[in-house]
């Protein structure tokens, strides 16, 4: 079903991608950073400085005991409560072991086109402790996060 803000006029919906495209935003997008493709709800959580690149997280419905085999790999997930977000169906995990780039550009453009993809926002209590743990994880490159001020 399509979302009633689609039919807004093109400026209210860039208003709307603008005021939405930030750190601790979360969207359900099909992202091709999967095997296979598929549709997945990410968080993003750091921008560059120049505001091209947003560093992204996804949401995962629970830990994947064969990817994530240690208890190093398991003590980066995060978990996000039912109770504090509408559009989960169960208790599911930001995965903090990893960061995705993602271009400004293409997020503006996916959330111009379908206001669906914006989801809901982190409260600030899970978003500071995602951060604290994307700081403190040895999986990210050092370079990545400085680029998105985690260091």
């Amino acid at each position: 079903m399509e979302s009633l803000g689609n039919f807004f006029p093109h400026e209210v919906k860039k208003k709307f991608a603008i005021n939405n495209l930030k750190p601790g935003s979360i969207f359900r997008l099909l992202v091709p950073d999967t095997t296979p493709p598929k549709e997945k709800f990410l968080i993003l959580v750091g921008v560059e400085s120049n505001n091209l690149l947003f560093a992204s997280i996804f949401i995962n419905s629970e830990i994947n005991p064969n990817i994530f085999n240690s208890e190093l790999l398991k003590s980066l997930h995060y978990q996000l409560k039912v109770e504090n977000y509408s559009f989960l169906k169960r208790n599911s995990y930001a995965d903090c072991s990893k960061i995705t780039e993602r271009k400004s550009e293409e997020l503006m453009l996916i959330l111009e086109n379908n206001t669906q993809t914006f989801v809901e926002t982190l409260n600030e209590i899970d978003f500071g402790n995602i951060k604290s743990i994307l700081k403190s994880s040895t999986t990210i490159n050092v370079v990545l996060k400085k680029k998105y001020g985690f260091i």
